[in-house]
């Protein structure tokens, strides 16, 4: 907490001042949480002060959301071509960074008594300027990344000024543009790659690097009481339809809420876990109703992780010269329930499986050539 705060004044975060007439001022809390290696022992420890951007109420305190963020695809494509030049590559972890970009929308947030000037208990916290990331003023906010201005998103300005700043230092960027696809993406001719992988853990191997999300299994297993339960494994029977309406029977669950978590940490394995990635599609169809036969899918999925925990993406290196490979397929009227098909890709860089995705089709195919051309069309502008 002291490292925090130390921190955030330094970076001069925020003033005190009295609440403007007719303000509400926003709540603020601690968080804490223990950062464990993957062998399980505690990393460290971390503390973050964040505001309660739930009580905040569009056209109010913000306008419209905006959030630049890295594509998971662009890292492991990055990855790819990283193991296959031999580049070294690093993590990199930052604590506290801020931006000088300022945004036009000033807010009150409540004190919190670690905060509170001796004698000055009415005074409320006012924003001077805008933080990236880890700013109580910012992270948890609605309103974090994009200004209430009439066509500025602070979004934008942050990661134009971010392009800017980059290009201006002595990292052997200067005059090489960023990729179109991937605005946070930068490109150089020099240097060494450095990639940010969001907790998923990327070993070192002599031929290359796997990249795991073993741990990240483990806690869901754990978390939802299957780290002793049956195995399975398959994931799905193949001749088995879900649907939203179905038998009496079915019925909906007490705690919808339950479902849709477990769904949500699934969605976020598919990173590394491309074998998942259309039975989680399926299932998370269901997440506004979803009904016991429908968590009973999500089960057997669980049991197969406890089968293939460890499962993951290798990269390893290669003497020849990696070329871009796609493959697509489509079924038709998979859907019982608005008689869409479903797409599947995936693509290769050499032997490298970097992007994939289940999706299904926005519109009705009227045929079974109509819904592979659909998927085509996908893949091809995938792999542009």
């Amino acid at each position: 907490m002291e490292q925090e705060m130390t921190a955030l004044w330094a970076n001069q975060t925020w003033t005190f001042v009295p609440l403007p007439t007719g303000q509400t001022p926003v709540g603020c809390k601690w968080v804490f949480v223990i950062k464990h290696a993957p062998d399980g022992t505690i990393d460290r420890l971390k503390a973050r002060l964040v505001a309660r951007g739930f009580t905040q109420q569009q056209g109010l305190d913000y306008e419209e959301t905006f959030s630049p963020v890295a594509k998971l695809n662009t890292i492991r494509v990055l990855l790819s071509v990283g193991v296959h030049r031999q580049w070294p590559l690093h993590q990199l972890d930052i604590k506290m960074s801020s931006s000088t970009v300022t945004s036009k929308k000033r807010f009150s947030c409540s004190n919190h008594p670690g905060l509170r000037p001796r004698g000055s208990p009415e005074f409320v916290i006012s924003r001077i300027s805008s933080m990236v990331s880890n700013n109580p003023l910012e992270h948890g906010l609605t309103s974090s990344v994009r200004s209430s201005g009439k066509s500025a998103s602070l979004g934008v300005q942050l990661t134009s000024h971010y392009s800017h700043v980059i290009r201006q230092r002595e990292l052997r960027f200067k005059g090489h543009p960023s990729s179109q696809t991937a605005p946070q993406l930068h490109l150089s001719n020099q240097g060494s790659g450095t990639s940010s992988l969001l907790g998923i853990k990327v070993p070192r191997r002599p031929d290359g690097l796997v990249i795991s999300q073993r741990k990240y299994c483990l806690d869901l297993l754990q978390d939802a009481g299957y780290s002793g339960c049956k195995t399975t494994t398959t994931l799905m029977d193949a001749n088995h339809k879900l649907c939203a309406h179905s038998s009496d029977t079915n019925l909906h669950l007490q705690n919808p809420e339950y479902y849709r978590r477990l769904v949500g940490i699934l969605i976020y394995l598919t990173v590394t876990r491309p074998n998942i990635s259309f039975v989680v599609g399926v299932v998370s169809r269901f997440m506004h109703s979803p009904r016991t036969s429908h968590l009973q899918d999500v089960e057997r999925i669980l049991r197969y992780l406890k089968t293939s925990s460890g499962q993951g993406l290798v990269y390893k290196t290669s003497s020849s010269t990696p070329t871009l490979v796609a493959y697509f397929d489509a079924d038709y009227v998979g859907s019982l329930d608005d008689r869409r098909s479903t797409s599947g890709f995936c693509t290769y860089f050499g032997e490298h499986f970097v992007t994939w995705q289940s999706k299904k089709q926005a519109v009705v195919a009227r045929s079974s050539t109509e819904a592979e051309y659909r998927s085509m069309a996908f893949v091809v502008s995938e792999l542009t």
